[in-house]
């Protein structure tokens, strides 16, 4: 009796283990499929960028500051903006050489972020002095994504721009393209600067328009700059950085766009690589002779060049003022010396010593006819997702209040 009553319990519990076994492998084939009909975000981005970028170089080519084309530009950037709902609003930049450009601003308000106790006790605020709140309760933040849209006045006939700087424009136009499907934390300011090439007039404007109260409120300044034209894409963080005990501080939001493209597994989905500079090199630091900002110590002679850019853009009037700044763009920062740095290591760019910006290499048909396929297009999207992910992932010790 005991035995035959053993062997139904057997039984029964090896039916049931095989039940449980066919319901893991049907709720294991039903994630499977689930997971398999998930379409990456930003596999949902199009050419839409990419068109914008074309159109520019390709009716617009000499869009000069100040000129009429500079300005037709403007008015079809300001076109863009609308079409997705935004207020746009003009600011006017007086030019040292007469004329006039302007910026294009679109504001748009987040729901701010709320400080949170527990998290308080877990982070360090002497480092984190920008990027988190000590006090409890809703705060608010914000942060600047920009992009110049006039081309290099001294290039030669043959350039267009395609890389500098349509496709930042291509990216900040489908960044704010695809904000219309988000509520951030962040209040979120899109700038289209003007005279760039006009010694940062626009950048400088912008930032001369606001208090003192408001740039210590800037989590973060992000410029999108000749995107298309560089071998690899690269974010940096500004020269400020190289300031005693300002690294890590003015460095953050350039670690955490990495942590993008790794966790939103970016390479993999668009074959675009983001790089920081690692060649690491100890150089006479670019900030001597320079003031430094306000409350910051004294620049070093010497710095390792890495994590930082040889090039000056709209980023450092941002970057003067110690705001944290993440400069996106594409070059190539690898070699044993300084003078191995270049733009695009192609054989057929060598009469220019590799560089593309300014030359008559930046143009549609070139950089076309000696890139990848879709490069242009996967570059723009790309950088768009990668800000727009590292804005909604908000301030760090706080949660987002939406």
């Amino acid at each position: 009796m005991n035995t035959k009553t053993n062997l139904v319990k057997k039984s029964n519990k090896i039916r049931s283990l095989r039940s449980w076994m066919v319901l893991a492998l049907v709720c294991t084939m039903l994630l499977s499929a689930c997971r398999s009909n998930t379409v990456p975000e930003i596999m949902k981005y199009d050419d839409y960028g990419k068109k914008v970028a074309l159109n520019i170089a390709e009716n617009y080519p000499k869009r000069v500051a100040g000129s009429e084309s500079e300005t037709a530009v403007a008015d079809l950037i300001k076109k863009e903006f609308e079409s997705f709902g935004y207020n746009v609003e003009n600011q006017s930049i007086e030019l040292e050489s007469g004329g006039h450009s302007r910026n294009l601003i679109v504001k748009i308000p987040g729901k701010g972020f709320v400080a949170e106790e527990d998290t308080d006790s877990e982070l360090d605020f002497s480092i984190y002095e920008r990027r988190a709140k000590e006090e409890y309760g809703l705060f608010r933040r914000k942060v600047i994504v920009a992009a110049r849209y006039d081309s290099n006045p001294n290039a030669p006939d043959n350039n267009d721009g395609i890389s500098d700087n349509a496709s930042g424009i291509g990216a900040l136009l489908t960044l704010a393209k695809q904000l219309k499907e988000y509520t951030m934390g962040y209040d979120v300011e899109l700038v289209a600067l003007g005279a760039g090439f006009s010694n940062n007039a626009g950048s400088r404007k912008l930032l001369e328009s606001k208090s003192p109260e408001e740039i210590k409120n800037i989590d973060a300044f992000y410029e999108l700059r000749s995107l298309y034209g560089g071998d690899k894409l690269y974010a940096h963080s500004g020269w400020s950085s190289t300031y005693p005990k300002q690294k890590y501080k003015l460095r953050q939001p350039a670690y955490q766009l990495a942590e993008v493209a790794y966790d939103e597994s970016v390479s993999y989905y668009t074959g675009v690589v983001l790089y920081q500079n690692q060649i690491s090199l100890q150089i006479d630091n670019m900030l001597l002779n320079t003031e430094a900002p306000e409350g910051f110590g004294e620049a070093p002679e010497k710095i390792v060049f890495r994590e930082m850019s040889e090039n000056e853009s709209d980023y450092r009037e941002f970057d003067k003022r110690g705001v944290p700044v993440v400069y996106l763009e594409s070059y190539n920062y690898s070699g044993e010396s300084m003078d191995d740095i270049s733009e695009n290591r192609n054989p057929n760019f060598s009469s220019t010593n590799y560089i593309v910006r300014g030359t008559d290499f930046d143009n549609i048909e070139t950089l076309g006819n000696y890139s990848e396929e879709d490069l242009l297009q996967n570059r723009i999207n790309a950088s768009a997702f990668m800000v727009l992910k590292s804005i909604e992932t908000g301030v760090i010790g706080s949660s987002k209040n939406y």
